[in-house]
């Protein structure tokens, strides 16, 4: 029997395909950050216009300086994130998302 216009056997099966096709395209293009860099992102943006130096985020995120300073570089390079030196009193850069 021939298939008509109105006969419609495998919408469920492209619609599925159809979604899965977008979530690969999508989560192709968006951009991969390491977890704990979205953690220190989220933790700087949080703090607001007093931003954060790198060791008062990582006493707030519970993380060695170390695990921040790893994390920070790349950010400032992208451009997520940026700094103004010396605006706390010891003199440490503050960041700012």
């Amino acid at each position: 029997m021939q298939s008509t216009l109105f006969d419609n056997p495998t919408t469920t099966d492209s619609k599925r395909e159809s979604k899965q096709t977008r979530k690969a395209a999508h989560d192709n293009h968006k951009p991969k950050m390491h977890p704990q860099s979205l953690k220190v992102v989220a933790a700087i943006q949080a703090a607001g216009d007093s931003g954060l130096t790198r060791h008062e985020c990582a006493d707030l995120l519970g993380l060695p300086v170390s695990s921040v300073c790893g994390r920070v570089k790349p950010l400032l390079d992208s451009g997520v994130l940026y700094q103004r030196k010396g605006v706390r009193r010891d003199g440490r850069a503050v960041l700012f998302g």
